[in-house]
């Protein structure tokens, strides 16, 4: 769904199709949208239209946006895999204190690698699957 809200090229004709068959169901919703607000305020129908328009034409964008901010993608992805693996690195570093230290290992390189574990797993769910 978001490839065809998106400039994706894949759906470029689609898109095109939907431009030219929406000219006339367009035009029929903006004038009846227009007409039964200016009844409303007393108005002419043509000096609503222009308003009328501008306010679909925002809402049009604004949900197509929100839509497209609001779905995951790759792009929403990208922070949460640099932080899976900057987490990843400082585990590993971590361990190989651990091995060094042995059974003297200090409290605090015990407490940070079972931390980053539990970071860990939890960013793991949260992650784009391969190929997306």
């Amino acid at each position: 769904m978001e490839e065809f809200h998106t400039d994706d090229l894949r759906y470029s004709q689609v898109r095109m199709r939907i431009g030219k068959e929406s000219g006339v169901a367009g035009a029929l919703v903006l004038s009846l949208i227009s007409s039964s607000i200016s009844v409303h305020l007393g108005l002419e129908a043509g000096l609503c239209m222009p308003f009328v328009a501008l306010l679909l034409l925002a809402i049009i964008r604004t949900g197509k946006e929100a839509w497209c901010n609001c779905t995951p993608s790759r792009q929403n992805h990208e922070p949460v895999d640099r932080l899976f693996e900057i987490k990843c690195r400082q585990l590993r570093i971590l361990e190989v204190q651990a091995v060094h230290y042995g059974f003297a290992t200090p409290p605090h390189i015990t407490i940070e690698i079972e931390d980053l574990k539990a970071e860990i797993s939890r960013l793991t769910p949260a992650r784009a699957p391969v190929g997306s």
